[in-house]
Order: C-alpha cells, then sequence, then structure tokens
C-alpha cells in the first residue's frame, strides 16, 4: 500500500513547480520598469543621422562583453524599434539580442503569457535580460536592399547602420560608431522549391549584405567601443 502512496507524493510535487506563466507574471514589474528605460533611451537617441564614430570618454569598466546563445555577456545589442515595441519586427534586423527581445515579448501589455516553455530556459532568460549593464542600440540609418534581375544578375544592396551604447543603470549614452555595409559582388544561390533564381539570388546577397554588417559591428564594439564580440 505504500508504495502508490509515495508515486502519488511524486507526481504531486512534479506538479508543484511554477508554470511559464507564473514564471513571466513574477518579472512583470520589473520589465514594466525597464520598458519605461528603455522608452527614456528612445528619447534619448540623437535626432540627426550620426556621421564619425564617437568612442567612449574613458575606458569602459567593467569591458562591455556582447552576450550571445553561447557567452553571457553584461550587454546585449537590439534594434531601436525594440525600444518602444514588445513585438518589434523591424525590415533589417541584427538578431543580436539571445535573451532581452524575448523577454520584452512574453512579458508584453496583452498580459498572454506563454502556455508552454521550458521553465527554467525562460527563467534565465527573464533574468538575463534584467541583468546587463550596458545596452548597444542599432538605428538603420539608410537601406537599400537588393533586387533579382535576372537568372544570373542583382542589383546590390547596402546599408548604413548607427550604433549607440548606454549605461542601463545611469541611463548615460557612453559611445556612438557608424558602420556601412554592402552586398557580396558575386554569391551562389541556392534556389528553394517555388523560387525563382532571381529570388534566390537576392536573398543570398541579403544575408552576405548581413553578415558584413555584423562584421563591421563586431570591429567597431571591439575597436572604438573597447568590447568584445564574438558572433556566430
Amino acid at each position: 500500500m505504500r508504495i502508490p502512496l509515495l508515486c502519488c507524493l511524486a507526481l504531486l510535487a512534479a506538479g508543484c513547480g511554477p508554470s511559464p506563466g507564473d514564471v513571466v507574471d513574477s518579472h512583470r514589474p520589473a520589465y514594466a520598469a525597464l520598458k519605461q528605460k528603455l522608452a527614456r533611451l528612445a528619447a534619448k537617441l540623437p535626432a540627426e543621422r550620426q556621421t564619425a564614430d564617437q568612442p567612449p570618454a574613458k575606458p569602459l569598466a567593467p569591458p562591455l562583453v556582447l552576450a550571445t546563445e553561447k557567452v553571457a555577456g553584461n550587454a546585449e545589442a537590439v534594434m531601436a524599434e525594440s525600444l518602444t515595441s514588445d513585438d518589434a519586427r523591424p525590415e533589417f534586423d541584427l538578431h543580436l539580442s539571445p535573451h532581452l527581445t524575448s523577454a520584452l515579448f512574453w512579458t508584453r501589455a496583452d498580459d498572454t503569457a506563454p502556455a508552454e516553455g521550458d521553465v527554467k530556459f525562460m527563467q534565465r532568460t527573464l533574468q538575463s535580460g534584467l541583468d546587463l549593464k550596458y545596452l548597444v542600440v542599432h538605428r538603420v540609418a539608410e537601406l537599400k536592399l537588393p533586387e533579382g534581375v535576372s537568372d544570373r544578375e542583382y542589383r546590390p544592396g547596402h546599408v548604413v547602420v548607427e550604433g549607440f551604447v548606454f549605461d542601463l543603470a545611469s541611463e548615460e549614452l557612453l559611445a556612438s560608431y557608424v558602420v556601412q555595409a554592402e552586398t557580396d559582388d558575386k554569391v551562389q544561390a541556392e534556389v528553394l522549391p517555388d523560387e525563382k533564381d532571381s529570388e534566390a539570388l537576392a536573398r543570398f546577397a541579403r544575408s552576405t549584405m548581413y553578415e558584413n554588417c555584423r562584421r563591421h559591428i563586431r570591429e567597431k564594439l571591439a575597436g572604438v567601443v573597447g568590447g568584445k564580440a564574438e558572433m556566430e
């Protein structure tokens, strides 16, 4: 008789942990405050387009380390749209936020908490977004996406991105930089089912512009800001 009882107690204990919704709801107050801070940072972005790099007045202490899925850093990089939106979908997204943008979406204002998910992963993700020392904000100043014009030719594209480094505690703008990236001169494209050759060329050309932009940002974070960024 004792064995079934023990099994029942074990099952009951297993079901007593927090649900994904509980985890998100417990972080809502902190994220409400953080979102107010992000809105203030958005208001601090210079109205005029940046034309030159502005390194920090003194070396950052501690140095900035950009977080990725594999690196536990003290900074994340978001697109400017994420400062004022829980579900930003910019036309050109550098996808450099491994935690914060997910946390902003989970804690969005409609109070729709996820019904499913890995609770421990969600806890780590939500806490990571709150533990950041620095925030890098990228704003697209100019964008021309590549276009396929034939099965073997595409019009090149380019992008100009401004980067702004904030201290999240003081909300101070510490440094800024500008990067420009272009598509590669030549690309080799794999055509998907139901996709035109010209569409595949444009898609692969866009990916080269994206990768080139991320590479230039890594160089700027190291050379101008004095930080460290390892992007996959």
